[in-house]
């Protein structure tokens, strides 16, 4: 009688094989591990904005409707918001960079650039998530001219680093900034601003990333 001869792959044909699963890991694994990342940038981002959004109604709420007259300097306007905002804290490190914000050329434009200037001066605020929020160009009048916008009621500026020192630290993927109005905050990048979200330094994309809810760039 014949013997019946089980059917088996060779060594060749499983070294094959493994070889061209590990050829596809390679090129969808960095891709996937991308696309991870940018949804979790946009989820902080959109927590962030929604915190900042809140604290802006509940300051108006308390003022006559408007933000305008309350403060003459960013240390007051961080003050002002840390009372309205649960679980964050004042990072008061005069002139200590890496401590209330990166150090110069330690946090990066959308293109890999190194970006110069810190902001470690008594206007910061720590979340409880770690995420770094600075107040910059406190205008009382509310009549600030900014680069980029037409806006004649801009109050100031809010920066944010959604996940704090953690990387990429880059602009249009976890920092981002924000135009204090007299009645609400604005996404850098919106209506009436011709800052740009493109490869050159990402200042404008906040305003894109929450309009569609991702980083299509």
């Amino acid at each position: 009688m014949q013997s019946k001869r089980k059917a088996a792959f060779t060594l060749a044909e499983v070294l094959v094989t493994l070889a061209i699963i590990g050829v596809i890991a390679a090129l969808t694994i960095p891709s996937l591990l991308n696309n991870i990342n940018n949804s979790q940038h946009v989820a902080a981002l959109q927590k962030s904005y929604s915190t900042l959004s809140q604290a802006t109604q509940l300051i108006m709420k308390d003022n006559a409707g408007s933000v305008k007259g309350l403060c003459d300097s960013n240390p007051c306007l961080k003050d002002i918001f840390q009372n309205y905002m649960i679980g964050v804290k004042s990072c008061d490190v005069v002139g200590a960079s890496g401590e209330c914000w990166h150090k110069s050329n330690e946090w990066f434009y959308l293109n890999g650039k190194p970006a110069p200037g810190s902001y470690s001066y008594h206007s910061s605020l720590i979340g409880n998530d770690g995420s770094i929020i600075v107040f910059l160009n406190n205008d009382q009048n509310c009549s600030i001219s900014m680069e980029n916008i037409s806006l004649p009621i801009v109050c100031g500026r809010i920066r944010v680093d959604t996940n704090g020192f953690k990387s990429p630290n880059t602009v249009g993927r976890d920092i981002f900034d924000f135009y204090l109005l007299e009645n609400k905050i604005v996404p850098r990048g919106g209506e009436n601003d011709s800052s740009i979200c493109d490869s050159t330094n990402g200042w404008g994309c906040a305003a894109k990333v929450l309009s569609e809810g991702a980083m299509n760039y």
